[in-house]
């Protein structure tokens, strides 16, 4: 795997910052492996965290959000966006990113299912509602690029058209887990430092 260790400018950079370029564009070198752009970051053991991978296709097509425990190989949550590539890059521009999910209560009955068991969501990036996301069962598709990326703890870069499955651009990092309860998730983007922050973070909601 063909890996670039970090200036010192991206160092002082907001870790976001470093991220969202390669949305824009695609490094020639990294055609034939996944490219890094910066060093791989293992947070202390002590904190719990949980690897997010966002997946976005080259030609265009719809954004995905898998979700999966370090240990694990498979996913526990694998969301398909009402956004396509470019949209997506267009949005995520700035400097703090919130991305929110909803889905509504069930019936009493039904109220202790897990809350990413929902199937579909209502979507809002930075206050806006941006339509509904599907949640979406693995596929061999999405199981083959994961395991393509499953050594990079936190990265970025193109990965090769392999098997037809067309050239994807990922953004793979950490992030800290908080449970409000039963109704209530967030994920929140750990940079290289070890710290969290306001550049990106994810909320599930059910209300």
């Amino acid at each position: 795997m063909l890996h670039t260790e970090c200036e010192d400018a991206n160092h002082r950079q907001p870790w976001w910052n470093v991220f969202k370029p390669v949305l824009d564009a695609v490094v020639p070198c990294c055609i034939c492996h996944p490219l890094l752009l910066f060093c791989l970051y293992s947070p202390p053991a002590t904190v719990a965290t949980v690897t997010g991978t966002i997946i976005c296709p080259t030609d265009n097509g719809r954004v995905k959000i898998a979700m999966q425990n370090p240990a694990e190989t498979s996913p526990f949550v694998t969301l398909e966006l009402p956004l396509h590539t470019s949209h997506f890059t267009a949005l995520v521009r700035g400097e703090m990113n919130r991305i929110v999910f909803t889905c509504p209560r069930e019936p009493d009955s039904c109220s202790r299912r897990p809350l990413l068991s929902a199937s579909v969501w209502t979507m809002l990036c930075n206050g806006r509602k941006m339509g509904f996301a599907v949640r979406r069962t693995g596929s061999h598709k999405d199981a083959s690029l994961l395991e393509m990326i499953r050594s990079v703890s936190a990265g970025a870069g193109l990965l090769p058209d392999k098997e037809g499955l067309g050239e994807q651009k990922y953004l793979r990092g950490q992030f800290i887990r908080t449970v409000g309860s039963s109704d209530s998730e967030a994920y929140h983007l750990v940079d290289p430092s070890g710290c969290y922050g306001q550049e990106l973070s994810l909320f599930f909601l059910r209300n």
